[in-house]
């Protein structure tokens, strides 16, 4: 770890060692030893840390001489790896708050077309396979095509359905994967509170 580069960064920013801290969760004497070469911050934070300066994770090692602003990709074993935002709460039943801050950062490299990825909860999408704690890869873009399986936003919820929209009638419906569950509609103006995040490529279980 490079102190001087995490301290020359902060202040670039015009950011206070309690700025850092309250973003990562952290105490400022965290931060302060840092910077100071006293202590390194665990992975997730340096990823993080990454994200917020908007440099490489190799650039705050050291690794990297110059600044480079690039996404945090860090190195598993000589294997790049990406770190991809993490949205926790993502329901697969009613949906849960959801917010473009995400709550922390996967590093892998399972899935290099993701932009995101969340972790699922509850049960309504089990026929899919999706189950509840599961991480899904999702791939950012505002349509998907009926019957594909997206991560969509009602206002500030979200929820993992399979999606089918009929432009004609404009009715959006939500289809669960699940027959203990009923599937979410909207319709005519209920569809300006409805957005699409992007459509889920892939998924894993972390158990």
């Amino acid at each position: 770890m490079n102190g001087e580069v995490l301290r020359k960064e902060r202040k670039r920013l015009r950011l206070t060692q309690a700025d850092i801290g309250t973003r990562l969760g952290v105490s400022q004497q965290a931060v302060a030893k840092w910077e100071r070469d006293i202590a390194e911050p665990c992975q997730s934070d340096l990823i993080k840390l990454a994200n917020i300066y908007g440099v490489s994770v190799d650039y705050l090692l050291g690794i990297e001489k110059e600044r480079t602003e690039s996404g945090a990709v860090v190195l598993h074993d000589g294997v790049p790896h990406k770190a991809l935002p993490l949205l926790s709460d993502v329901a697969c039943g009613q949906p849960i708050y959801a917010e473009d801050n995400y709550d922390d950062y996967i590093v892998q490299n399972l899935e290099p077309n993701a932009d995101f990825c969340v972790v699922a909860k509850g049960d309504s999408m089990i026929n899919a396979r999706i189950y509840d704690g599961d991480i899904v890869f999702v791939r950012k873009q505002p349509m998907v095509n009926n019957g594909e399986i997206a991560v969509v936003a009602i206002d500030d919820t979200a929820t993992i359905k399979r999606v089918y929209y009929y432009e004609k009638e404009g009715r959006l419906v939500l289809m669960p994967e699940n027959p203990l569950h009923a599937p979410l509609v909207y319709m005519h103006n209920e569809l300006d509170h409805a957005r699409i995040l992007g459509k889920v490529i892939s998924f894993f279980s972390r158990t």
